[in-house]
């Protein structure tokens, strides 16, 4: 008897507990640590992030390098040939390579806001630390590699009207353009910081907001404080590499290393250009390009035409 009473107590209590788990409800316990979940991303996705994660977890620039090497590499293997699918893919693309230049193009008007917004917070150290302490450094271009788009939207319009069009007006661009398309899978081959260059890719930018995302859950006890203190470790090991911006609305990470051109307008002589893009997570401004001697060049840089 005294034996069929100790089994239904111990069954009791293995029914309690697996019905408190369930619940939500386990018995409080000081200084024990969960374990972090297993990343919500796909089988062909894990072996990489598991280098990133490892990476990270023992401080290893070995490790970070190769994870960097292996983007490196699938970029490489996915450029499209630059005569692929119509002359205006040759024509974007020329476009997108003169002015994705991140090095250089706008670092006089970057450099200038840093002054103004190192006067607003009276900060006296020099731009590196205001960077750094700040995370102003969305576009500045510092890093190992730039991760750039691999799609853009384009419009062509008749010459006339491409002079008068004011494409900061909707209604007036769209009863003017002839053409609204979309190129994929571009090829930054020919520009000369291709070797700086990651093309965006759908898996990593999974990667790496499952990796920052992280630091939400690393502990019992997530105050503000050490969730940011976590996070701001996690963008400190891969700053060497790429400069990742947060999204404004969502818990989610901007990957692509900015300015970021969402639409390119074209006149149908193909040697006049009026870019839009986005030059930081909420703002962003517009250029206007032009063919000269087989060359695009920037003819004029608006930095700031537009706020979130």
């Amino acid at each position: 008897m005294e034996k069929v009473i100790k089994v239904s107590l111990a069954f009791l209590c293995i029914i309690f507990l697996n019905c408190s788990t369930r619940s939500g409800y386990l018995p409080k316990m000081d200084n024990v640590r969960l374990e972090v979940n297993q990343p919500r991303i796909e089988i062909r996705q894990l072996n990489q992030y598991k280098l990133l994660d490892s990476a990270y977890t023992t401080k290893s620039r070995p490790l970070m390098i190769s994870f960097f090497n292996g983007w490196r590499k699938s970029t490489e293997q996915g450029q499209d040939p630059l005569n692929k699918n119509s002359m205006y893919r040759n024509t974007i693309t020329n476009i997108l390579i003169s002015f994705y230049r991140p090095d250089t193009i706008g670092l006089k008007d970057y450099n200038e806001n840093i002054y103004e917004k190192k006067m607003e917070r009276m900060f006296y150290g020099t731009d590196a630390e205001f960077i750094k302490k700040f995370n102003m450094d969305d576009f500045v271009g510092n890093s190992e590699y730039f991760v750039v788009q691999n799609s853009v939207v384009f419009s062509i319009f008749p010459d006339t009207l491409f002079l008068v069009t004011d494409f900061t007006n909707s209604n007036d661009r769209r009863l003017t353009e002839t053409k609204t398309d979309s190129i994929f899978a571009l090829n930054y081959s020919q520009s000369p910081i291709y070797s700086k260059i990651l093309l965006y890719n759908k898996m990593y930018e999974e990667i790496l907001n499952e990796y920052m995302n992280a630091a939400n859950e690393d502990s019992l006890k997530n105050t503000y404080k050490e969730i940011e203190t976590r996070t701001k470790s996690r963008l400190d090991a891969i700053h060497e590499f790429i400069t990742i911006t947060k999204e404004y609305w969502r818990n989610e990470w901007h990957i692509i290393t900015l300015p970021h051109v969402y639409r390119i307008n074209l006149n149908q002589s193909l040697n006049r250009a009026h870019i839009e893009f986005r030059a930081t997570y909420n703002s962003g401004g517009s250029a206007d390009m032009e063919l000269t001697e087989n060359e695009w060049k920037v003819t004029k840089f608006r930095p700031g035409t537009w706020m979130q």
